[in-house]
């Protein structure tokens, strides 16, 4: 079994990894300027190895954090700028009916070429006999 000393040199790292992932992004001369995002990536992997999932599960929340915060306009908040949030797609209308029918046998393909040709969907197959609902 892990003993509480394990478990908190598990969870130190969870919480260092990221911390050291941040100080390296923000040090001037670093000029990580493009890919901050790679250190937080590594200081997940590497808690996550070391300690399991739990210290993984921390420092990828952690890291997240961090991230937002420091690199996400706008900087230091954890807000989000409203040009950055996603407008609301229009909902997807049902796609026609046909294709599928079409599949199934062609019921309603078959149904729309009589309605074009003038017959009634209720043609008993006689030339001029139409049977009324």
């Amino acid at each position: 079994m892990h003993g509480p000393r394990l478990l908190w040199r598990n969870y130190g790292v969870a919480v260092l990894s990221p911390a050291l992932a941040l100080g390296l992004a923000r040090w001037p001369d670093a000029h990580l300027e493009s890919a901050p995002v790679s250190l937080f990536l590594c200081a997940v992997m590497l808690s996550a190895w070391l300690g399991g999932v739990g210290p993984g599960l921390l420092a990828t929340v952690l890291s997240a954090v961090a991230f937002a915060y420091y690199f996400v306009n706008p900087f230091f908040s954890l807000a989000v700028a409203e040009k950055e949030v996603p407008r609301r797609l229009p909902e997807r209308r049902p796609t026609p009916q046909y294709p599928i029918a079409a599949a199934r046998g062609g019921g309603a393909a078959r149904d729309a070429g009589r309605a074009r040709s003038g017959h009634s969907c209720h043609d008993d197959g006689r030339a001029g006999s139409l049977h009324r609902p």
